[in-house]
């Protein structure tokens, strides 16, 4: 494992980290908005976002980890699939992969939803209960998502096992294909939690976005069954009590937006008080 600190202080590179964001969002919503009307999906543009986020994140993770909070409902797609990607890379920076592995698998966060859009926006877009064959074409969004990434002409072959294979359970009850724990990708492993996690604590037609701790909780009870068990418990430490962009109250009163954590103690973040 390779142990990173964070080389700047978060006030140093919020900026930096901004327009990273709003450059990488609008690649992830023109690559959807693109692959909806037949245009081809341009990987070098993907990647050269990604390694923008990703060098943001190996200076300081706290400011981009900020930004996947200010979340729009009406934007849900784009910047889900730029969040997933952000905490991929952070996620993997604190599994201390190497700096090449981080870089990809930012990338295979931002295209871990390709396929979906191939499915209808009605059904992507409804707001109740989708019915048993609506399901059913929703769930194909993993096969499509391999189709697109397999006929790009320079494959990356860890994006296409995270868009056929995020939604795999360690018990087999996952889709497309029901594979079990050891037949699932590693990366396909790392990007399920977090996609979970961005899911959950974000407003979607069909549900109101939840509180981070939460998330947290829910994912933690499905360690073993549908989440690896060691990867659970190193992404519930990642994230922590406190994670930037949460809105506290303190003792006084005073309300404050957390910007930064504190790893020497999680419990005592760096926070700006707002009101």
């Amino acid at each position: 494992r390779v142990t990173y600190i964070n080389k700047i202080g978060v006030e140093q590179e919020v900026n930096r980290a901004k327009s990273y964001y709003t450059e990488a969002k609008s690649v992830a919503s023109s690559i959807m908005s693109g692959l909806r009307i037949g245009r081809a999906l341009d990987l070098n543009k993907a990647r050269e976002v990604v390694n923008d986020c990703v060098d943001s994140l190996l200076r300081n993770d706290d400011a981009l980890l900020l930004l996947t909070k200010l979340k729009h409902k009406d934007e849900y797609t784009a910047e889900h699939c730029l969040n997933v990607s952000i905490l991929s890379a952070a996620f993997g920076k604190k599994l201390g992969l190497l700096e090449e592995e981080i870089r990809t698998l930012g990338l295979c966060g931002l295209l871990h939803d390709v396929g979906k859009s191939k499915v209808p926006v009605d059904i992507l877009q409804k707001p109740g209960a989708l019915t048993p064959e609506e399901y059913g074409i929703m769930q194909n969004h993993t096969n499509w998502g391999r189709d697109m990434l397999m006929a790009l002409p320079k494959v990356v072959h860890a994006t296409v096992d995270v868009a056929y294979n995020h939604h795999e359970r360690l018990d087999g009850k996952g889709y497309p294909r029901g594979l079990v724990a050891y037949q699932i990708p590693y990366f396909a492993k790392v990007v399920a939690i977090v996609d979970t996690y961005d899911a959950i604590t974000s407003n979607r037609v069909y549900d109101k976005g939840r509180s981070s701790m939460e998330a947290l909780e829910i994912i933690h009870r499905c360690r073993g069954n549908q989440f690896d068990p060691d990867l659970t418990r190193e992404f519930v430490l990642m994230i922590g009590i406190y994670p930037p962009g949460s809105i506290v109250e303190m003792k006084s009163g005073e309300v404050a937006i957390v910007i930064a954590s504190n790893p020497r103690n999680r419990r005592k973040p760096k926070v700006m008080l707002v009101r």
